[in-house]
């Protein structure tokens, strides 16, 4: 009698489990991978803005990335034209998504509020996506070198080191 008594425990239990099995397989499987890092670094990167004209980007930038798939770009620097300085100070509204679940990002740039001091010319900013007055997408591939440090690698812009803070 006892041996059928836990039999029949066990094969109720046996559905709830297997609930639970499914459960937890469908919401890993519907769940994204998203990274939440909060890091800053400097980027430098060289243009041509026409056949004369060279364009040097210096700034230091500060990424906060959300797990929710959102997050802001905090950009201040100095971008230089044909010797004349131009002041980089915005904040960019970003949304991003693993694209392939394997740490390629793809990132979207939502919305851009220059400071009050933020000059850089809106032509030149087509040369410069990342400066973000121009909506645009770009795929990133984040690599995490330590606990700490972030290797940022994309097609069209430089590769950079953002250190967590």
């Amino acid at each position: 009698m006892k041996k059928n008594h836990w039999l029949y425990i066990a094969l109720s239990l046996l559905p709830i489990i297997l609930l639970i099995i499914l459960f937890e397989i469908i919401n890993v499987r519907n769940k994204k991978n998203n990274i939440e890092i909060r890091c800053t670094g400097e980027l430098t990167s060289r243009r041509k803005v026409n056949n004369t004209d060279l364009a040097n980007l210096n700034e230091k930038f500060f990424l906060f990335l959300y797990d929710n798939g959102t997050g802001f770009l905090t950009q201040k620097g100095v971008l230089s034209i044909d010797n004349k300085n131009h002041i980089i100070d915005r904040e960019v509204k970003i949304n991003y998504t693993d694209f392939d679940k394997e740490q390629i990002y793809t990132f979207k740039m939502i919305n851009v509020k220059l400071r009050a001091n933020d000059n850089i010319p809106p032509t030149v900013e087509t040369i410069f996506p990342i400066l973000g007055r121009v909506q645009s997408s770009f795929y990133l591939n984040i690599t995490s070198v330590d606990k700490d440090l972030y290797i940022f690698n994309a097609l069209s812009e430089p590769l950079f080191l953002c250190k967590r803070f």
